[in-house]
């Protein structure tokens, strides 16, 4: 539908699904890197509206803005947002944005395409004070590249980091 009603750009980033400037967002997925690892407990349905929540009041959120767009107002605030729908759609500008800014981390595979996730900068941080998610999204993409494990799909499964270089094999 957004390319029917907008005229939206020739892609610019590695890798792009569409020959347009459109980009695969996961709000949970998202939102889940920017946490610390020890900020997580059981969840059910509304894991997007408890981690908004808790990376509002982390300030986490409002770090990655300042990251994007220094030096720009954000209004309303992120903890003014309360619609679970407008949370999601917030969610997928800023992986948009982060796409058009050239900071972004992309999960995913040449043939399958990539899910768009944080700057690997803004990622919350495990025990030892290293983005945890980064060591499980590297574990998954060795194992979906040994032979055995192989997936259609899968097999050049790899983590880009949007710092201008090709992307790479987990690393």
């Amino acid at each position: 539908m957004a390319l029917e009603i907008c005229d939206i750009a020739e892609a610019a980033h590695v890798e792009p699904i569409h020959e347009r400037r459109l980009v695969e967002a996961f709000p949970n997925a998202y939102l889940a890197a920017l946490m610390d690892e020890g900020d997580f407990t059981s969840l059910s349905r509304n894991a997007s509206d408890v981690f908004w929540r808790r990376l509002c009041d982390s300030g986490a959120l409002l770090s990655l803005w300042n990251q994007l767009l220094p030096g720009r107002a954000l209004s309303p605030a992120f903890d003014r947002l309360t619609d679970h729908e407008e949370r999601a759609g917030t969610v997928c500008a800023l992986t948009a944005l982060g796409v058009v800014r050239g900071s972004y981390v992309a999960v995913g595979d040449t043939l399958c395409g990539d899910i768009i996730l944080p700057p690997l900068a803004a990622w919350g941080t495990g025990s030892g004070r290293e983005p945890w998610l980064k060591a499980v999204l590297e574990g998954a993409a060795l194992r979906l590249r040994r032979p055995h494990e192989r997936r259609r799909g899968f097999r050049e499964a790899r983590m880009y980091y949007g710092d201008g270089a090709p992307p790479h094999g987990a690393t």
